[in-house]
């Protein structure tokens, strides 16, 4: 694609719920975007995938792109403690003509009980749902048509209450460095929209035990697409499924995720877009999480641009506040 009428292809990495998905466009286009994480075992087959995709368009490179895109998020995840997380990925990308390549290199600093993790490209609860107190048992009122009478406990002693305190800790650190390649399937002419493939493989560089990391190797399989309607709208969307190799510490997760919105070119540098996001959390049997995701993008100069959203949740497991940002530079 010619870069200088086509959008940057930059998309922050600040992924809560994240997730933040945070996009930026340049208005009247219709832009490519990126999505964030398999097994220990395919992380080979995954680098093989990358290489192939990319090998076609390299000779016809297009340039280097840098964005710094910090998110910051904060909530419960679908339990009874909060945990916050401030990410700041720095990420390099080289674009060409059938797609790009990008190095993501993470620095987490949150604070929680442990519970929540990052995992992919967004925290994820680790921890089993809370159990419920139960009612009361109850027994019928024996030669009569009175309701049920709750059960009268025997008198006992008075229990000797002890006070548990929840601790949390603040961490701070390099998380799982990742590579992302996205290649263009299908090239946006009439009415067909353009479709983009995505595989990322992210290394277990993060600190399970601090929660900064997931303690082994993990990949990213997706699809993008994007479709513009006339000269000021365009439609988005796209759907991965992450998986992980086996971690000591949390052994094989795996997470399902998707969003569509729809953005619209206000004037020639600032582009306005929403989003509904949906995604599973890594732990079997917890609720999925949704929000909406508001986003604003502004051309500062034709090769710097910055982003700005904010996350409204829409289910309890999703984060109770998010913000994202981002600056980016095409050279």
């Amino acid at each position: 694609m010619n870069e200088s009428i086509e959008p940057i292809p930059w998309r922050p990495e600040g992924r809560y719920g994240v997730s933040c998905r945070g996009r930026l466009l340049e208005p009247g286009h219709v832009a490519n975007r990126q999505a964030g994480g398999m097994s220990a075992r395919r992380v080979f087959a995954i680098g093989t995938l990358l290489a192939s995709l990319t090998s076609a368009g390299l000779a016809a490179g297009e340039g280097w792109q840098v964005s710094v895109s910090p998110s910051y998020s904060s909530g419960d995840y679908g339990g009874e403690t909060d945990a916050r997380f401030l990410y700041v990925p720095l990420t390099v990308r080289y674009t060409f003509s059938r797609g790009d390549v990008s190095l993501i290199v993470p620095y987490l600093d949150l604070q929680g009980d442990g519970g929540v993790t990052f995992f992919g490209s967004r925290p994820g609860r680790t921890s089993t749902t809370p159990s419920r107190p139960t009612a009361a048992p109850t027994r019928p009122a024996v030669g009569t048509g009175r309701p049920p009478t709750p059960v009268t406990p025997a008198p006992t002693p008075a229990p000797v209450t002890t006070e548990v305190t929840v601790v949390e800790a603040r961490e701070r650190g390099l998380g799982d460095v990742g590579v992302r390649a996205r290649f263009h399937v299908l090239e946006h002419r009439g009415a067909w929209p353009l479709l983009s493939a995505t595989v990322r493989v992210n290394a277990p560089t993060g600190d399970p035990k601090t929660g900064t990391g997931y303690g082994a190797a993990s990949g990213t399989v997706g699809l993008e697409i994007s479709k513009s309607l006339g000269r000021r709208f365009f439609l988005l969307g796209d759907i991965s499924y992450t998986r992980t190799g086996s971690s000591e510490d949390y052994g094989v997760l795996e997470r399902w995720e998707f969003d569509v919105g729809l953005g619209a070119s206000l004037s020639r540098q600032l582009v306005l877009s929403a989003y509904f996001e949906e995604w599973s959390q890594p732990t079997p049997g917890l609720p999925q999480a949704r929000d909406a995701l508001v986003s604003l993008g502004y051309a500062l100069r034709p090769t710097l641009r910055l982003n700005v959203g904010v996350q409204i949740p829409l289910s309890d497991s999703a984060p109770h506040l998010g913000l994202v940002g981002g600056l980016g530079v095409r050279f």
